[in-house]
C-alpha cells in the first residue's frame, strides 16, 4: 500500500480523475454490477 505524503489540495480535474479511478476499481471488484455503483453513490449523498 502506498502512503500519500502530499497534503496540498486537489484541483477539480484531479478530484474528478481520482473519483473516476476509484469508482472504476470499485465497479471491477464488484463484478461490474451497475447496482453496486448506484448503491455507493446513494450512500455518498448528504
Amino acid at each position: 500500500m502506498n502512503t500519500i505524503l502530499d497534503t496540498s489540495p486537489l484541483s477539480v480535474a484531479q478530484g474528478f480523475a481520482a473519483m473516476r479511478q476509484f469508482l472504476e476499481a470499485y465497479w471491477e471488484r464488484g463484478g461490474k454490477q451497475s447496482d453496486d455503483i448506484a448503491t455507493l453513490l446513494g450512500a455518498l449523498a448528504p
